[in-house]
């Protein structure tokens, strides 16, 4: 795109460019500045044109402090020079902030729930934990942010233990060596940091949630300008649980309605690492929600074998009460779904279950009986439709409640066993 047709998101004016052969200036010209004739651009700038999004943004907790503050210049002019074609940007400047001021419109940009959502923040850079949103960053130069090189994990927090920390610790390590991240913390060290952030978040139910990355230190494309490798850890509260209609509202638990994705699988190498690169996954789920029939896609690759959904793992109940779950040679391997082919052998409810790991395609596993989802932010969720095929008549399946309710049980402490690792709250913030 030319300098020319650049404008802000929410320019006032949206009309095309006159590039008319009648145009004083032809291709290069521009909409005509009001009041000023051809060949200049007026694009009014928020908060003044843009006063209706702004207000949206407020709305949703932006206050006008930080609106003024990431307001762009009132507007700006594209001049060709000397007959050329070059051009020149002529408006007045972006502010160049103070430590003082930055620290100021970090605090003030926070949305108003951050600090109900956002509870305590590690970071290695930082060396240490802060309770303030608002220092909850990440160096725009890390290698996660601009390359997506880094590993991650997510760890349930449950009546105060976290669940299967270890399990979620053993794969984070997996995959940063996979991804070509050579950490220096040992698993134990790691557990310490997300042991201390889950105390510092003073709450007894949430999520752990933790990235290793290959650092900061340029813009290159391989890690060797990395000064060092990084790892940050945030604890979150439970996202409210979305219900996609009154069947759900009734048994207040989520049904989910799968389709085929129809964007690309990952090739299995990356499929298999936990790596920030969900750009498939996120296009996937994007596809899902504009669909009416669905709610979340599934990822079949190019043999129709099922691989997985964007950020879950999938099980099927067959006619022949055999529980199968894909093979992980094209998928990620799910500490939540290995679990589930433990306990099943252990459940009397379930004794007339075998457990199977196989590949199934598509077709087969749209004749079965019950079809679910598992991670470790959902446990189980039944899926009641998958590209309309429609499973246990549209509701949750006899088998995926009764897995539902044995990963919840095993999930709480209740009592406590070799899964949990008890939080210390008193270490961090000394509440009792």
């Amino acid at each position: 795109m030319s300098l020319t047709q650049r404008g802000p998101p929410c320019s006032a004016t949206t009309s095309r460019p006159d590039t008319s052969p009648t145009s004083s200036r032809g291709a290069a010209s521009v909409l005509p500045r009001r009041g000023r004739g051809p060949g200049r651009l007026r694009a009014q700038m928020w908060p003044s044109s843009c006063s209706a999004l702004a207000a949206r943004r407020r709305g949703a907790g932006l206050s006008t402090v930080v609106l003024a503050a990431t307001a762009a210049p009132e507007s700006f002019d594209v001049v060709p020079q000397n007959g050329n074609g070059a051009k020149k940007l002529s408006r007045p400047p972006l502010p160049l902030l103070t430590g003082e001021q930055i620290v100021q419109r970090m605090r003030t940009s926070v949305p108003e729930d951050a600090h109900s959502k956002y509870l305590a923040y590690f970071s290695s850079e930082l060396g240490g934990i802060t309770q303030e949103p608002a220092f909850m960053q990440v160096p725009i130069d890390d290698h996660m942010v601009h390359r997506g090189h880094a590993a991650f994990d997510t760890c349930i927090l449950a009546d105060g233990f976290l669940y299967q920390l270890d399990a979620h610790i053993e794969r984070l390590m997996i995959s940063a060596e996979k991804a070509g991240i050579k950490p220096f913390w040992t698993p134990s060290v790691i557990a310490n940091i997300v042991h201390d952030t889950a105390a510092a978040s003073g709450v007894k139910n949430g999520f752990l949630r933790f990235w290793m990355s290959a650092g900061k230190g340029g813009f290159g494309l391989g890690s060797s300008e990395c000064i060092r490798p990084a790892f940050y850890c945030i604890a979150t509260k439970p996202p409210v649980q979305r219900l996609y209609g009154p069947e759900d509202e009734e048994m207040g638990i989520p049904t989910w309605r799968a389709k085929t994705t129809p964007v690309g699988i990952k090739s299995p190498c990356m499929a298999t690492i936990k790596t920030n690169n969900y750009l498939p996954n996120a296009l996937s789920a994007d596809d899902a929600e504009a669909d009416l029939h669905a709610t979340h896609g599934i990822f079949v690759d190019e043999e129709g074998f099922v691989s997985e959904g964007g950020t879950f793992n999938v099980g099927f109940i067959t006619k022949d009460n055999e529980l199968v779950v894909p093979e992980f040679d094209n998928c990620l391997a799910g500490v939540t779904i290995q679990r589930i082919m433990e306990l099943v052998p252990q459940s009397d409810s379930l004794s007339d279950l075998t457990v199977c790991q196989r590949k199934i395609t598509a077709v087969e596993a749209k004749g079965c009986k019950e079809m679910f989802a598992a991670s470790s932010t959902s446990l189980a969720i039944p899926i009641t439709t998958w590209d309309r095929t429609t499973f246990f008549g549209g509701e949750m399946g006899y088998y995926t409640q009764r897995i539902r309710r044995m990963l919840y049980e095993d999930m709480r402490p209740n009592p406590p066993h070799a899964l949990h690792t008890e939080v210390n709250y008193g270490i961090v913030t000394h509440m009792q």
